[in-house]
């Protein structure tokens, strides 16, 4: 993990364990379609007793923060998994979990970041087509005018 990486990662979790709630803009495209690289998320410190399947949870995983869609527990571990990757995070760990995002706004408009029957069946094809990511993320580029 990179200098930088690891500064984010505990300001992250300094700021939620502190105030309750951070703000962190989305880097990566493992939850596409529901949140696009340069969403923000709002991101609060919630009680993993009253995580829910769907949700999705901020996680200090290996050399990352990743924001993922909870799955399910496994005794007390938890898993979670970018819509748009073909398996499961590691096994998240209960101090790993750093808060559950409960608001995703695009170009400071609210989105709606659950996983609908359609964003289902548009994460199954872009975890086997890195073409239809792709094409999907241009076109959303341009269809909100910012280039990529």
């Amino acid at each position: 993990m990179q200098l930088t990486e690891a500064v984010e990662r505990a300001l992250v979790a300094d700021l939620l364990r502190d105030s309750g709630e951070a703000r962190i803009n989305v880097t990566g495209e493992s939850m596409i379609p529901a949140l696009l690289p340069g969403d923000t998320l709002v991101i609060r410190r919630d009680a993993l007793s009253h995580l829910q399947p769907g949700q999705i949870l901020l996680c200090a995983l290996p050399g990352m923060l990743a924001a993922h869609r909870f799955l399910r527990r496994e005794g007390a571990r938890l898993v979670t998994r970018g819509d748009a990757v073909n398996g499961p995070d590691p096994l998240v760990e209960p101090d790993q979990a750093l808060g559950v995002v409960v608001s995703a706004l695009r170009c400071g408009r609210p989105v709606d970041a659950r996983l609908t029957p359609a964003r289902r069946a548009a994460a199954w094809l872009f975890r086997r087509s890195d073409l239809a990511a792709r094409i999907f993320l241009r076109l959303s580029c341009l269809s909100q005018g910012t280039p990529r």
